[in-house]
């Protein structure tokens, strides 16, 4: 039988204690919950009053947990992610499409899919505000597990765990380099013509990086990669200037290669790309809005990339 006693803690008091251990500090656990931070510290004891138990180890910094707060502090990250699926349970039996959805998006994509997305989601579902948050996969699929973001648009070839997805377009690679290179005079550039390099590439931690290696390791070119960049567009900017070729996404060459600054070729062979996608948390309560919305942005980005293969 469900014990309807009063409980001991509040879900804010629990926001409270989860905001304190991801900030490091209480000081910034207040900013970021929008409270002073005496009535958050003074929150915080309350909980710990409550449960008998201290949680925070006040004595570390960063701000840490104690060995049993760590454990509490796990079943309060269940809680308040079960909170937030019962308002998106309610929501999903209104119009989830109307009100604020929080959608995440990586950098090889924002900036050239973006506002195109933007146009057809204010002309096909006018109710709806996204509110974008732009990061490296790692960290996207971290909060989407967490319940911090309702679904995020990426490749559907990285590492993305448990989560659901929707494909909405293919985006495939092709070679940038300077009008000067010796390559630049040839239809088609292999995979072994790459291995005279060097091969500019994105730092570690962009799945775009990955999936180009992971595609020259496939055709059996050892290629060394030159410049690390942080950007696309430090990257192209660099290969105009002679530094090196790269493999770029055909969505970002309208952008990229505004100027014409760059020569670029197609691939021999099997052709690499990405599978872009909207990807979500399993058991998401929205999933079915989020299917539709999947449709919507596969409308919105058919201009900017090819048809999904049959």
């Amino acid at each position: 039988m469900t014990d309807f006693a009063t409980l001991p803690v509040t879900l804010r008091q629990l926001q409270y204690l989860v905001a304190v251990v991801d900030s490091g500090s209480f000081s910034k656990a207040a900013l970021l919950c929008g409270v002073s931070q005496p009535s958050l510290s003074a929150a915080i004891l309350q909980a710990e009053d409550a449960l008998e138990l201290t949680v925070l180890d006040r004595s570390t910094r960063p701000v840490g947990t104690t060995p049993g707060g760590a454990l509490v502090l796990e079943r309060a990250r269940a809680v308040l992610l079960a909170s937030g699926d019962l308002l998106a349970t309610a929501r999903s039996q209104r119009n989830p499409l109307h009100g604020t959805l929080r959608l995440g998006v990586i950098p090889t994509i924002a900036p050239y899919a973006l506002p195109a997305i933007t146009l057809t989601l204010r002309a096909m579902l006018p109710q709806l505000q996204v509110v974008w948050l732009e990061d490296r996969t790692p960290s996207i699929v971290a909060q989407l597990e967490a319940g911090q973001l309702d679904a995020a648009l990426l490749a559907l070839e990285a590492d993305l765990g448990e989560l659901t997805s929707v494909p909405v377009g293919w985006d495939p690679f092709v070679v940038a380099m300077a009008p000067t290179d010796y390559r630049a005079g040839l239809e088609a550039v292999s995979a072994a013509s790459l291995e005279a390099g060097p091969l500019l590439l994105l730092q570690d931690g962009h799945c775009l990086s990955d999936q180009t290696m992971q595609w020259c390791a496939h055709q059996g070119t050892s290629v060394g990669a030159g410049l690390r960049a942080t950007s696309l567009a430090t990257l192209t900017q660099m290969v105009a200037a002679g530094a090196g070729v790269t493999l770029l996404p055909r969505l970002a060459l309208a952008v990229e290669n505004r100027a014409q600054q760059l020569t670029v070729k197609p691939l021999q062979g099997p052709q690499p790309g990405r599978t872009l996608g909207l990807a979500w948390r399993r058991n998401q309560p929205l999933a079915k809005a989020l299917n539709q919305l999947g449709t919507v942005l596969q409308t919105a980005l058919l201009p900017l990339v090819e048809p999904l293969p049959a």
